[in-house]
């Protein structure tokens, strides 16, 4: 599994690989966090191919934020049948229900139908709503929000907006897309188990639980997995209510109630229907633990025989606890299912070790830019200039990406990709090593 955002987010904030300010006024065109002072001295306009070196090829070629999409209403105007209008009081598209359309206000659901639609960019608006991606100016400037708000928070607050050119949002498009596509090719989100089904197996029974401890539930060893369970499976005798605890540790997590209307049959209960959103278990050194209380449970769990389920580097257990307090925290692995099952998806979390190779990966996402960056030069028909003028050879750009003589453009991408597909190999035996030799040293101490 890997966070797409917060790769890219950091790739940007770390300032791993920036434009060389060729001329002075490059500052003027770009945002801060794009010039200058890479980290990993990588320069996207330097070492890759002089087409994408020039910053006016390089522009022409992408989608620049445009003015308004649709007209500002006005309510002396007369508007035809399904034409659209932006209404700057609440940064809503509205959309027009009768031809000659004049006076009539936008709340007047006879005349106006507010539209799914928004703008390209908007005036920004204190009644408004924002979401992330959204785009605003604020006098003479342009403003991305970052963290969604309603209603809307100043433009000057970070949290919530950056500052931005209409060139700098479009460059960074472009990058975000490239890299996506090189942290997708080499590390994937193949090492995912989608519906995981956990119940138990054979031979089950309703005998009441002989144990004293307090908590029954599962224990999550996820020191490198990431998990989300969909549904959770209860089994009793009668129907009851039960209210589920989730502790990270000893730590409450979170906590919600569910109901069994059956009779010793199996029901499912879809987690994403109860807490709009499935139940996440990142990656922690402590275990996580799902648990209910049987003191206060007014049926008896249908048992099912149950182990110990290994999931990649990570297992899942059924136990019980005496008491969830930090000092006696202690759990005691059982073999019966206590009337629960999940259905899960587990997959290893490696958002953290592609952050820590960014720098290696910086000559590659370089190269990576600027091939995509050519085909867009090759194939895009919608340039905003002659390529003559910019001394642009079709031909040319053709072989670079095409090309099977010589030192082509995509050979030297391919080139770096071998190249660092190796160096991570390395990384991840060495890695894989060091874990077996902690691992003997605390079997054998």
């Amino acid at each position: 599994m890997l966070d797409y955002n917060k790769i890219v987010d950091t790739f940007f904030k770390r300032r791993v690989v920036t434009f060389f300010p060729m001329l002075d006024d490059n500052r003027n065109v770009l945002s801060s966090d794009l010039y200058d002072s890479p980290e990993s001295g990588c320069y996207f306009n330097m070492g890759s191919h002089e087409y994408v070196g020039n910053m006016d090829n390089v522009l022409a070629h992408l989608n620049l934020i445009n003015h308004l999409d649709f007209e500002i209403y006005n309510v002396n105007a007369a508007y035809s049948k399904d034409q659209l209008v932006y209404f700057s009081l609440d940064g809503n598209i509205y959309s027009s229900l009768k031809d000659d359309n004049k006076g009539k206000p936008l709340s007047d659901d006879e005349y106006w139908s507010k539209t799914h639609q928004r703008p390209s960019r908007s005036v920004w608006a204190s009644t408004s709503s924002y979401f992330s991606g959204d785009i605003v100016t604020n006098g003479k400037a342009y403003y991305m929000c970052r963290n969604s708000n309603s209603p809307a928070e100043p433009v000057n607050k970070k949290f919530f907006w950056e500052r931005m050119t209409p060139e700098s949002h479009a460059i960074k498009q472009s990058i975000r897309h490239s890299i996506t596509k090189v942290v997708r090719e080499l590390f994937g989100d193949n090492a995912t188990i989608d519906n995981h089904i956990i119940t138990g197996t054979s031979k089950v029974s309703n005998s009441s639980i002989q144990e004293t401890d307090k908590w029954v539930g599962y224990k999550f060893l996820n020191p490198n997995l990431l998990s989300e369970i969909h549904r959770i499976c209860l089994q009793f005798d009668q129907p009851t209510k039960l209210e589920l605890t989730l502790f990270q540790g000893s730590t409450l997590a979170n906590q919600f109630q569910l109901e069994y209307t059956g009779k010793g049959e199996e029901q499912w209960v879809d987690i994403f229907s109860l807490l709009s959103k499935p139940l996440t278990l990142s990656p922690r050194l402590d275990p996580w633990f799902l648990l209910y209380d049987k003191t206060k449970l007014s049926a008896k769990p249908i048992h099912r025989n149950f182990g110990k389920y290994s999931i990649q580097s990570g297992s899942v257990q059924m136990v019980t606890l005496a008491t969830t307090s930090e000092s006696s925290f202690v759990d005691r692995e059982v073999h019966q299912s206590y009337g629960l099952g999940l259905d899960m998806s587990v997959g290893l979390d490696q958002t953290p070790f592609v952050l820590g190779q960014l720098v290696s990966l910086a000559p590659l996402i370089s190269l990576q830019w600027g091939y995509d960056m050519m085909e867009k030069m090759l194939f895009n028909p919608a340039v905003r200039f002659n390529r003559n003028e910019r001394n642009i050879d079709l031909s040319a750009l053709r072989y670079e990406l095409r090309g099977e003589e010589g030192n082509a453009f995509w050979k030297r991408l391919e080139a770096e990709k071998n190249r660092v597909r190796k160096l991570l190999d390395t990384i991840r035996m060495h890695r894989t090593y060091l874990q077996t030799v902690q691992t003997n040293y605390y079997e054998v101490t």
